[in-house]
């Protein structure tokens, strides 16, 4: 029977050691990419939702503009003072 010097034992564990820390490390890789895929998805969900949300308020904005116009007329308005000019002054 034969037996494994020191040397090469050593070189056995050391390699155990480098094994056991690459697969360490792998699992830890794995969790973050978990955690990443969770904070896209979550970005994503906000991403949809705000949207949504565009989309309702460009609808919004579409029908104040008609109706402001059925109201008014075309022309356009100044915020601060809400005074309306029309663009065909009759």
């Amino acid at each position: 029977m034969s037996k494994f010097t020191e040397n090469e034992l050593l070189k056995i564990k050391k390699l155990q050691e480098l094994y056991a820390d690459i697969i360490q490390k792998m699992g830890q890789l794995e969790l973050q990419i978990v955690d990443i895929e969770k904070i896209l998805n979550d970005l994503k969900n906000d991403k949809s939702e705000s949207l949504v949300k565009y989309q309702n308020a460009k609808k919004m904005e579409e029908d104040l503009v008609h109706e402001l116009t059925e109201k008014y007329g075309e022309g356009s308005i100044d915020i601060n003072t809400g005074d309306f000019t029309p663009s065909n002054p009759k």
